[in-house]
């Protein structure tokens, strides 16, 4: 049976899945076929980045998955979902370097507020059919954009442009827990931590660490001091390094020091010695409780 082709003005009018179908998206123009064959080449782990595709059309997200598959190997998809809902879960619960979002304008802004809050250290490429964007909705959270349909080289050049930016993030992410590591190592009878900031490292005690709190890719830090860190570590690291020392994970944008706790309500707060409120996750309470009781040796008493 002969190779059958499908060029970038009839994807729009594919209705069955690419999946389904004996398709394969040609070489661009100019390029080696070699370079683009998944079989002549091989991406270190450093070079690779995750990736879901989000749209509420299936077909659209079937054509771009095969895109993507034939002239970037190096991007893994991890999930296809059709509403900002579904993403909710898989952000909370998945290790994510890029998203491709292709959902209406009237959810543009509910994801743009998921991106703000917990943990979503990630980038996000929109897919419109519009020509033109409104110029709000590329600022700040937003690496770039794509049209529908979707042009073979223009697909290539905001990959390879998203994919620089992403290995220069973990190259630095990288090297500062390489200091942080060794930072413990040298110091871990007196507990001393180096937080990276925007102006260097600021060394502390970890006992005087009341909590942290995940912020837009990076985290905010209240010590006994009353003074403020702001790290350019996102909080998921502070919950690696600081859990042996005592600290729990109340929420996905927040992790507190155990010892500096003054109150819990049961229906789910916590105030800490500094008056700060932190919420306590539904799914969270029963280790909470057992991680008091294992790590303080507080008496629990049932009620």
């Amino acid at each position: 049976m002969a190779t059958k082709y499908i060029y970038k003005d009839e994807m729009s009018r594919i209705s069955t899945p690419v999946s389904d179908m004996e398709t394969m998206i040609p070489p661009l123009t100019g390029y080696n076929e070699k370079a683009w064959d998944k079989k002549h080449i091989h991406y270190k782990d450093s070079q690779k980045i995750t990736s879901l595709l989000i749209d509420s059309d299936i077909n659209a997200c079937n054509i771009l998955e095969n895109m993507l598959n034939y002239h970037c190997p190096y991007v893994t998809i991890t999930g296809k979902l059709n509403s900002v809902d579904q993403a909710k879960t898989w952000i909370d619960t998945k290790s994510l370097d890029l998203v491709f979002f292709g959902i209406g304008t009237e959810q543009k802004n509910e994801f743009s507020a998921l991106k703000k809050t917990g943990n979503t250290n990630f980038e996000v490429i929109y897919i419109t059919e519009k020509e033109y964007l409104n110029v709000a909705t590329l600022q700040q959270n937003v690496f770039g954009y794509l049209r529908k349909p979707i042009q073979e080289i223009q697909l290539l050049n905001v990959v390879k442009d998203v994919q620089q930016k992403i290995i220069q993030q973990k190259d630095r992410i990288k090297k500062s827990k390489e200091l942080l590591e060794n930072t413990f190592r040298i110091g871990s009878q007196k507990d001393i931590i180096g937080i990276p900031t925007l102006e260097g490292y600021e060394f502390l005690p970890i006992e005087n660490i009341i909590c942290c709190q995940g912020m837009q890719k990076c985290t905010k830090l209240i010590t006994n001091n009353e003074s403020n860190l702001i790290s350019s570590y996102n909080i998921g690291e502070f919950v690696k390094l600081l859990q042996p020392f005592g600290f729990f994970s109340t929420h996905k944008s927040f992790l507190i020091n155990l010892s500096k706790i003054r109150k819990y309500y049961k229906e789910g707060s916590i105030i800490m010695n500094s008056g700060h409120h932190i919420p306590l996750a539904r799914r969270r309470k029963e280790l909470f409780l057992q991680s008091i009781k294992r790590d303080l040796k507080f008496p629990i008493i049932p009620r």
